[in-house]
């Protein structure tokens, strides 16, 4: 039978390698390094994206230099300690007839994290995101990280790497040299085009030439900035043009956006369109006739990858996020074989590794835990048990599913006629669509396994004790605050639930309460605008959307501002007053009025919603209440926590 995907699961030649289709694991920072060492989780995390078939893996950014290291949870690749745990990652791969290349990294200035002394950069520019001063790098030093690169490389090379793949996008130092943006030198490494490429220059032959001919040399560029003044598409194509000449490079992964100033486009979430930067790849493309060419940013599916390289727009398709999500994507997409778990572009992955936490998945909960977790295949129980789960959102989706697959005879409550809970609700917040397919994909696995779902049934206690259940798992969610405030009148107050639904009347002027900080309320915000309402963001956090992920706060956030909404930070409510709401600044107690407010939206703070809790405790073996029943939190924290209990039951 002919493949669905026949351009992505053919070979292609990348220097002194073949690679069996055309699909690259991106580099993908993970955190899960130990005092700057890799560690076993490491391991186990590319093992199995190599197990499922991907065509070749590039590592996480490995700092080639000891003025680099931002945090103890990246690997210090100049550092000859870590060659021992390298090269249990590169046998680990290999084993499964995977090639893998190390990306060699050096943040520059864009040492945002936690910086313990200057950084290093081409020129002194405060850097826009962390306000950080580098310090201008003299020729000595340039020399100094120039040969840093090689013997990195070289390590990489010992540790039984195929290759290296140099860091030159999202504004790390290789970056700062090339863009006139961040270089403003005056000397042979600054000013023309020519001169801002000679250190990138400089670092591919040193490379090349300490390791030879065998071993794959890319680089990874950025096909436009977004910054004024900054690397465009035009500059791109001329840097790739040089590149390509010297004719001692592999491949060109074109990349695009910067930790300073652009960061949403780096790593674009659900709100931008599939694809979004393929025209980047594209020009690279033209511009460097035969070199292999990796486009990548939020292509998510096989269907995508394959519409990409059927274009010509790129040779290799590079997916990070996808294949957090679903490490099998491309075993699954060759043989038929199981269901994809559709990477959503909500960026809880890159959200926890901005902030120096271990990356994790939204649901996908072996993430970092692939030696202990297999989430389609967990242990059988020893104990066969008639479960009860109350409740069809996130959480008892996933709690239903992993006790069903461990054996368990699984009987499902929902209340609703619809499975997915307030997942549903975000879905239709705009830009936000794409939420729904987590719930698509557990609905279906639910529906696949010999679970009994009694939808549009409320679970009472009694109801729930006639099944005589072993146990019963409660993921009943949450409540939506009480629509009232201090002097408001009837129907002035609803809340983020109501305005979604469509329920009760928003007049045109509208002030939002938010206490979450997080999607609900941002989302709101925007479908009230959507609608032609004028409206007041009102927050007792210092800035909107405080628990979203950074790249998707900047997006919020210039979205709000852009279609004229005010946002009053560090503010509660005190009372209404008519028309005027009444807030006190949380600092100094001032007073503010907002007048002509005609409907306050109450966004939070939930309520649990544990109404069935003490009608079943002490009269079932096993109670346990899961996800924002147990405690209002967010998605990720539902799912895991109802994974947990399914392996615990």
């Amino acid at each position: 039978m002919a493949l669905v995907f026949p351009r992505l699961f053919s070979s292609i030649r990348v220097g002194p390698l073949t690679l069996s289709n055309r699909l690259c694991h991106a580099a993908t920072l993970t955190n899960f390094a130990e005092h700057n060492l890799p560690s076993q989780r490491q391991v186990e995390y590319y093992e199995a994206r190599a197990r499922g078939g991907v065509g070749l893996i590039v590592s996480e950014a490995i700092v080639v230099h000891p003025q680099s290291v931002p945090t103890s949870v990246v690997i210090a690749g100049y550092d000859r300690r870590s060659l021992d745990g390298l090269r249990r990652i590169a046998d680990a791969v290999h084993r499964q007839g995977v090639p893998m290349v190390a990306q060699l990294w050096h943040a520059g200035r864009q040492q945002l994290w936690t910086p313990i002394s200057a950084p290093w950069a081409p020129s002194p520019i405060p850097d826009p995101l962390s306000g950080t001063i580098p310090h201008e790098m003299s020729r000595q030093e340039i020399d100094e990280v120039v040969e840093s690169f090689a013997a990195t490389a070289q390590k990489m090379q010992e540790a039984g790497f195929d290759g290296v793949e140099l860091h030159g996008a999202h504004g790390y130092l290789i970056t700062q040299f090339l863009s006139p943006w961040s270089n403003r030198r005056r000397d042979e490494y600054g000013g023309s085009s020519e001169n801002r490429v000679r250190f990138l220059e400089r670092v591919i032959e040193r490379v090349r030439s300490t390791c030879g001919w065998d071993f794959v040399v890319g680089v990874k560029l950025n096909g436009h900035e977004f910054v004024e003044g900054g690397i465009d598409l035009a500059e791109a194509q001329r840097i790739a043009t040089r590149l390509a000449a010297t004719r001692a490079i592999d491949y060109i992964a074109v990349s695009q956006g910067n930790f300073s100033k652009s960061l949403e486009a780096h790593v674009p979430d659900m709100h931008f369109p599939r694809a979004p930067f393929r025209h980047l790849a594209r020009g690279v493309k033209e511009a460097v006739g035969d070199l292999p060419v990796c486009a990548m940013a939020r292509i998510v599916s096989p269907r995508e990858a394959e519409v990409v390289l059927q274009s010509g727009d790129a040779d290799l398709v590079g997916m990070s996020r996808a294949l957090i999500s679903d490490p099998d994507l491309p075993r699954k997409a060759k043989t038929g074989e199981g269901e994809i778990r559709p990477c959503i572009m909500c960026n809880v992955c890159w959200g926890a590794v901005s902030l120096g936490k271990p990356m994790l998945c939204v649901y996908n909960p072996s993430v970092g835990r692939e030696g202990e977790i297999d989430p389609d295949a967990p242990p059988p129980a020893s104990l066969t048990k008639r479960v009860v789960v109350v409740g069809g959102g996130l959480s008892g989706l996933e709690v239903s599913r992993v006790a069903a697959l461990r054996g368990h005879r699984v009987v499902l409550f929902e209340k609703t006629g619809a499975l997915g809970g307030q997942a549903n609700l975000a879905a239709r917040l705009p830009g936000r669509a794409e939420f729904g397919e987590m719930t698509r994909y557990l609905v279906s696995e639910v529906q696949k396994l010999p679970i009994e779902l009694r939808l549009g049934v409320e679970a009472t206690a009694d109801a729930v004790l006639e099944l005589s259940p072993d146990a019963v798992v409660l993921a009943t969610g949450s409540l939506p605050p009480a629509p009232l405030l201090p002097g408001a009148r009837g129907g002035q107050v609803v809340t983020t639930w109501d305005v979604i639904e469509g329920r009760g009347e928003v007049g045109r002027r509208v002030a939002l309460i938010d206490a979450e900080g997080e999607h609900e309320s941002c989302g709101v915000a925007e479908l009230l605008v959507a609608q032609g309402k004028r409206v007041w963001f009102v927050t007792r956090f210092d800035m909107v959307g405080p628990h979203l992920n950074y790249v998707s706060r900047i997006g919020v956030t210039g979205r709000l501002l852009r279609n004229g909404v005010v946002c009053v930070t560090g503010a509660e409510v005190k009372r209404v007053s008519g028309r005027t709401l009444i807030l006190a600044n949380l600092y100094s107690g001032q007073e503010h009025r907002l007048r002509e407010i005609e409907t306050v939206v109450l966004a939070g703070p939930k309520g649990a919603a544990t109404g069935l809790l003490e009608g079943l405790r002490d009269k079932v073996p096993e109670v346990h209440a899961i996800g924002d029943c147990y405690a209002p939190r967010d998605a990720t924290a539902a799912v895991h926590e109802g994974h947990r209990v399914g392996r615990l039951l």
